[in-house]
């Protein structure tokens, strides 16, 4: 088969989310299948890393996707002129998006939809992009001749939102990103609850600070605090007024981005791991955490309960009072922490990169034979 993948989010030093899957699956249906050709299609110059395997042709497709306008121009014309140029088999987007014009014209497609956070909580998303989320969301859903999610909860979501046909969306799960051995050395002193990611509203960062708080008002003679280590994204204002309104303000220490081998230092050193966003389509920071044995406190609905499993303590995210009892509970009870260890471990290996590929290739192979 000739493979086209959508590779604009494959980007050498920022390798996470969305971009992280597009790499591993992709990755391994390369190395797993030298007798087919995979196109990978970039919308800017791409680093040579990318390039493992002979049976890899690396193309530059022209508009850069840096707004809406040039992400409509991108897939519904360039991309498509390049599967009519170059013979392309079948396409695998890996973002979601897709070609929804030119039907006629394009390879039969497989999307995979991450989650669907733009319905759920908009204010999650810069607003300039929310209007073509909104319109061209659906559409792609109804072009593609297959939908892949990344969790069961995406999947139900994806089929109740846009009346999807169940057979049409199947799921191919993430799995645990590359571990960074280097280590990083981390003047702390005191025990520490740890969150990464990004800092928006739908991650919940607010109720955690107040939750810190309630939680070291109760037990004052602990002595851990809370550090949260990502970038700001935006819409943070009340995120700030909390902050300020904190008795135990000085133990709150923000990292800000940290590098790979600091991250990884972080998650080995913490106390517990603290995850309670809203919403999420999977949850990789929760798997992350377990490979460490570390021990993790998460919410308890949609798909971050489906991958934590009875691996973690969990607990309801709009209840603040839940998350200081679970903070206490993760840090208090020795017994507790050392089964949820033991069960975090045995959890992290059910998802795999290579099953989930197969999975995907599988599809691929499908539409391929039934366009």
């Amino acid at each position: 088969m000739k493979i086209a993948v959508n590779a604009r989010t494959l980007v050498a030093d920022r390798m996470e989310g969305v971009a992280r899957y597009a790499w591993e699956t992709t990755k391994q249906m390369i190395l797993d299948h030298p007798e087919d050709t995979f196109y990978l299609l970039f919308d800017r110059p791409y680093d040579d890393v990318f390039l493992i395997a002979d049976n890899i042709i690396p193309l530059v497709i022209r508009p850069a996707t840096r707004h809406p306008i040039l992400w409509k121009i991108w897939f519904d014309h360039s991309i498509v002129r390049a599967m009519r140029k170059y013979n392309i088999d079948v396409f695998y987007s890996p973002d979601g998006f897709c070609p929804v014009i030119n039907a006629r014209k394009r390879a039969p497609t497989c999307i995979v939809t991450h989650d669907l956070a733009y319905l759920h909580y908009p204010d999650s998303m810069i607003n300039y992009q929310l209007p073509f989320y909104r319109r061209r969301v659906p559409q792609f859903h109804k072009t593609a001749e297959h939908i892949i999610t990344v969790s069961e909860s995406t999947r139900k979501d994806v089929i109740k939102q846009f009346g999807v046909e169940p057979q049409k969306v199947s799921v191919a799960y993430n799995a645990l990103p590359p571990i960074i051995h280097e280590r990083e050395y981390l003047a702390i002193e005191k025990p520490y609850f740890l969150y990464i990611g990004s800092i928006h509203p739908r991650k919940n960062i607010v109720r955690l600070l107040k939750a810190f708080d309630m939680f070291k008002k109760q037990h004052s003679d602990r002595t851990e605090q809370l550090r949260i280590a990502g970038r700001k994204a935006f819409n943070n204002d009340e995120l700030e007024t909390t902050l300020r309104n904190l008795k135990y303000y000085n133990d709150v220490i923000f990292e800000g981005q940290v590098s790979e081998p600091k991250k990884w230092s972080l998650i080995r050193q913490a106390r517990s791991f603290v995850y309670v966003s809203l919403f999420e389509g999977f949850g990789i920071p929760l798997l992350e955490a377990f490979s460490q044995n570390i021990p993790v406190v998460t919410s308890d609905r949609g798909a971050l309960a489906e991958t934590a499993g009875k691996s973690a303590y969990l607990v309801d995210p709009e209840n603040v009072e839940a998350i200081a009892k679970g903070l206490f509970g993760i840090v208090a009870d020795e017994k507790l922490r050392q089964e949820l260890v033991a069960k975090g471990a045995k959890r992290v290996v059910d998802f795999s990169w290579k099953i989930s590929a197969d999975h995907i290739y599988e599809v691929l192979t499908k539409i391929n034979k039934s366009n």
